[in-house]
């Protein structure tokens, strides 16, 4: 049977990390394929691939740049057989799929075909979904839709955040991975087409990430506060001509008596800072402001909130 002997992991994230240290555990590791900090396109992944590049370089494991020249001869030095995408934060070209002649993989956080896309942690949460799965499938030149290898499944917490699941997602990956590897390499993989309907998860931006109080429920600003904690500022909220940042936001049994969504209920000790949504309320539990860190009540009084104020 085919052997994954000389495996390229392409990465810009620390996600990947202990998929890398299994593979070089069973000398299956060729090299890593990264990006340069210019080509990297977000700049609040800047940090995850320099942390990613010192770990490398401490490992002393071979990298390179995608971008690089001499990519493809440096494969060939590499004796490379497979590669495996894993945290990639950016497109394969088709001669750089080609060289490993179909055994090149993908590694997405979603029960595929759905959350095809770059962020499909992100989504999910905003969404406030109870499970997924790790899915392993061929990487093609359509975004993540070639045939599906072998999955795991993850059961997400409702008090998961972003960096809380994407914890759990970089745990599950080394075991899917040994699976995947012994199963193809004892011809037992029974490779299946996507199936189903289709949906996206986008590049987060400030377009996509932002909310209304008109417009969106309690459950979608709970998802979004989640899903947006750490890495995208949670849930952006105005007021006063400023900005600041929600991280956390759970529901409340506050009635709205009809006001105005964005409307401030209540500014209450024990019940926190209480806004009308569109189809209910909700508590603005954590917050983050340039003065520092806040519960929802030390917040209001400290800005000066009070009930009948309008969020925008």
């Amino acid at each position: 049977m085919e052997r994954l002997n000389k495996v390229v992991v392409f990465t810009t994230s620390c996600v990947s990390i202990p998929v890398i240290e299994l593979l070089a555990s069973q000398n299956r590791l060729a090299g890593v394929v990264t990006l340069s900090l210019e080509d990297l396109g977000d700049s609040r992944l800047v940090g995850d691939l320099q942390q990613l590049r010192q770990q490398l370089v401490q490992a002393d494991i071979p990298q390179v740049d995608l971008n690089d020249a001499c990519l493809l001869a440096q494969f060939d030095y590499w004796q490379a057989s497979a590669g495996l995408v894993f945290g990639f934060s950016h497109k394969i070209e088709a001669q750089v799929c080609d060289y490993f002649e179909g055994d090149i993989f993908n590694l997405h956080a979603s029960d595929l075909p759905v959350y095809r896309g770059s962020n499909p942690i992100y989504w999910q949460l905003r969404d406030n979904l109870t499970r997924t799965q790790l899915t392993l499938h061929r990487l093609t030149q359509q975004m993540d839709s070639g045939e599906i290898g072998l999955q795991s499944p993850l059961v997400i917490h409702p008090f998961d955040n972003h960096q809380s699941f994407s914890l759990r997602v970089m745990q599950a990956a080394p075991q899917l991975v040994a699976d995947f590897i012994a199963g193809y390499e004892a011809g037992a993989i029974e490779w299946r087409a996507q199936q189903g309907e289709v949906s996206l998860a986008p590049r987060v931006n400030a377009d996509n990430a932002q909310l209304s109080w008109s417009e969106h429920t309690v459950a979608d600003f709970i998802g979004a506060a989640r899903a947006g904690n750490p890495h995208h500022g949670g849930v952006a909220v105005h007021v006063n001509g400023g900005t600041f940042n929600v991280m956390q936001i759970s529901a409340s049994s506050q009635p709205s008596f009809g006001c105005v969504p964005g409307t401030v209920l209540a500014v209450d000790k024990g019940k926190g800072l209480i806004v009308a949504a569109k189809d209910g309320a909700v508590s603005l539990d954590v917050i983050v402001a340039q003065s520092g860190y806040y519960s929802g009540y030390q917040f209001a009084v400290f800005y000066q909130l009070d009930a009948g104020m309008i969020l925008g």
